[in-house]
C-alpha cells in the first residue's frame, strides 16, 4: 500500500507517535511505560522456559543468521525480526503479561518485543524505547468494541517517522 493510500487515522496516529517526546508524555505516563517494559521482560523470559517455546526457538533459529537482538531467557541472540517474533510469542505464552481494563487488552506485550528489537538494531536510547508503550495504547481500529484486541499494527504505526517506515516485517514496504 503506498503511503498516499494509507487510511487517515493511521497517518494521524503515526504522526502523533513519531512526534511524542518524554516531555509531552509526562511523569505518570513515563512511570507506567517503565513498568510495562520492566514487567514484560521477565514474563517473556518465563514463557521462554516452556518446552514448546524452547523447541520453537531451536527450530526457528536453526540455520538463521546470527543477529544482535536478545531472545530473552533463551541465552541466544537473533536478527531483530526473529527476536521480536520469539519474544512476542513467549511473552503471551503464560498469559502473565500486563493487562489494562481501559485498553481492553494487553497492548504492552504486543509492542515491547518489537520495540526492544528495533531499539537494539537502531542503537536507540532508552528514552526512545520509553515512547513505544504509550503509543500502543491508542485504538487501532476506531469504533471497534472487541474486548481483546491486539495492537500489533500500532507497533508498526509508532515506528513511522517522516513518512519513512521502519520495516519490522519483510512483507511491509
Amino acid at each position: 500500500m503506498a503511503i498516499a493510500d494509507r487510511p487517515e487515522y493511521l497517518t494521524k496516529l503515526a504522526a502523533f507517535c513519531s512526534g511524542v517526546t518524554l516531555e509531552t508524555l509526562g511523569p505518570e505516563v513515563i512511570d507506567r511505560a517503565q513498568w510495562v517494559i520492566a514487567d514484560s521482560i521477565p514474563v517473556i523470559a518465563a514463557g521462554m522456559q516452556m518446552p514448546e517455546m524452547k523447541a520453537l526457538v531451536a527450530n526457528h533459529l536453526k540455520g538463521s543468521p546470527r543477529g544482535d537482538a536478545w531472545v530473552f531467557g533463551a541465552g541466544a541472540r537473533a536478527l531483530p525480526i526473529d527476536a521480536a517474533l520469539l519474544n512476542g510469542t513467549a511473552g503471551t505464552w503464560l498469559e502473565l503479561d500486563e493487562g489494562n481494563l481501559f485498553a481492553k487488552g494487553h497492548p504492552g506485550i504486543q509492542v515491547v518485543p518489537a520495540a526492544v528489537a528495533a531499539a537494539q538494531e537502531l542503537g536507540a536510547k532508552g528514552s526512545d524505547l520509553l515512547r513505544a508503550p504509550p503509543c500502543c495504547r491508542c485504538r487501532a481500529s476506531p469504533g471497534s468494541s472487541r474486548r481483546h484486541r491486539h495492537r500489533s499494527a500500532l507497533a508498526i504505526a509508532s515506528a513511522h517517522r517522516d513518512n519513512r517506515p521502519v520495516v519490522l516485517w519483510p512483507t511491509m514496504k
